[in-house]
């Protein structure tokens, strides 16, 4: 017997859960894997690859490994993108005044600062709770998994105040860094802001189109292959300087970060320098050619432009998670 409980920091109900909306599952693999407990999007992006796998090989289903991993990171995608839609485009709530409702007291302060950036997940866990029958005694076990990495820990006995702890070291060793000051530009050398607007991904093999994130649609729709380097192109808009001074061309870095969130290792990519314009609402578009991912798992993107002369960060995109099989 097998009890199970399934915890997200962000607190919200996922939609769009239909099984169908997977690619490679149609009605009759749904309705095998509703038989197995996973009925939802959400159920089989807790899935264990393992266990679906020893079932179909049990069931004389025909079900490669390959594409189960592919329907769990599909899953993942799916979760994390219905999150990012569900934060920003909230319910709207009617409430008297002096209510005390929370959701409405949420709504109140982000139409009072609407540049507040919705809240992301970046930790979620699964609790089994287990029991077994061994030689006419009864044993117990509670097991953990941190689902953005994939770690697990179990305890005899049902220990929950070291799950607890453990809960939070994981959280600790995968929260994103505070963000820090940039450094104030004095107003006559001020270059304006870089807006990045869009990020284009190509890898000529195994992509007839680019795929593309934008600031509506932050997360690449599908995955990227570890056997080919893929193409990056960033296009930007600087705003923020007067029409009747224009600037002459100038220097900049434009760099590409990949987070590990299973290993926590950051490290770059790659860049290039590109020499701009930073007229106002002036719009460039800039290649980083031969990027290279060689280890399968789940990313974090971050591009930055900056002053080939200077350490500010004028202009940022961020793409909260990117799948590498």
């Amino acid at each position: 017997m097998m009890e199970s409980s399934t915890y997200g920091l962000n607190g919200h109900q996922k939609d769009h859960n239909d099984l169908t909306q997977i690619r490679g599952i149609g009605v009759v693999r749904k309705r095998w894997l509703s038989s197995l407990g996973i009925a939802t999007i959400a159920d089989l992006a807790q899935a264990s690859a393992d266990a679906v796998e020893a079932q179909a090989k049990q069931d004389g289903r025909t079900l490669s490994r390959y594409e189960l991993e592919e329907w769990i990171a599909q899953a993942r995608l799916h979760h994390v993108q219905a999150s990012l839609a569900q934060a920003e485009a909230p319910p709207t709530v009617e409430a008297a005044p002096g209510d005390c409702n929370p959701l409405a007291r949420e709504q109140s302060e982000a139409a009072i600062a609407p540049d507040l950036a919705p809240w992301e997940s970046f930790a979620s866990f699964k609790v089994d709770y287990q029991t077994r029958q061994v030689n006419g005694a009864t044993e117990q076990r509670l097991v953990t998994y941190h689902l953005e990495t994939e770690a697990m820990e179990s305890w005899t006995d049902f220990e929950t105040d070291l799950v607890a702890q453990w809960m939070r070291d994981r959280m600790a060793a995968v929260q994103p860094p505070l963000p820090t000051e940039p450094p104030i530009i004095p107003e006559a050398a001020a270059p304006g802001i870089a807006d990045i607007t869009q990020l284009r991904v190509m890898q000529l093999e195994h992509m007839s189109l680019p795929m593309v994130a934008d600031r509506q649609s932050p997360i690449f729709p599908d995955a990227l292959q570890t056997t080919e380097p893929f193409a990056l192109e960033v296009s930007l808009q600087f705003a923020g300087r007067p029409e009747t001074d224009p600037a002459p061309p100038a220097a900049y870095r434009v760099e590409c970060f990949a987070h590990n969130l299973a290993t926590g290792t950051t490290d770059s990519l790659g860049e290039v320098t590109a020499h701009l314009t930073p007229a106002n609402h002036s719009a460039h578009q800039v290649l980083l050619p031969s990027l290279l991912l060689p280890q399968p798992g789940t990313y974090r993107l971050k591009v930055l432009v900056t002053p080939q002369h200077g350490s500010a960060a004028l202009g940022q995109f961020k793409v909260p998670m990117l799948q590498v099989v």
